[in-house]
């Protein structure tokens, strides 16, 4: 880890019936956008070893620390902080039943206007 991830990225021609083939597999639009949630106009190419040390690798640590996240109800609050030019300008407090947050976790922003 700690060195640049090199990848190669492969265009594609995008299925002409991706959204019918979204929906014969349960996947739908993400509300409000009127877009699939993948892209299939390329794909990322990356070695074995990226895979493993460099994406992989990390999520392992992550993962491994998950009971760090305090339980509420069953549900898992973290908190984030926005920063620009090293200054925070906001926070944002998310929340949902597992300990990875996914596109319905609850989400309370913050600005920070000082």
């Amino acid at each position: 880890m700690g060195r640049d991830l090199i990848h190669s990225v492969i265009p594609l021609t995008e299925r002409p019936d991706l959204a019918n083939a979204a929906a014969q597999h349960g996947f739908g639009f993400r509300a409000g956008e009127g877009m699939i949630g993948w892209d299939e106009s390329a794909y990322t190419r990356f070695t074995l070893r990226q895979i493993e040390d460099d994406i992989e690798a990390p999520w392992k640590a992550i993962l491994s620390n998950k009971g760090l996240l305090p339980e509420f109800d069953g549900k898992y609050p973290l908190v984030g902080c926005w920063l620009a030019a090293s200054k925070a300008v906001g926070l944002g407090i998310r929340e949902d039943r597992g300990l990875v947050t996914g596109q319905d976790a609850r989400f309370v922003p913050h600005v920070i206007l000082d």
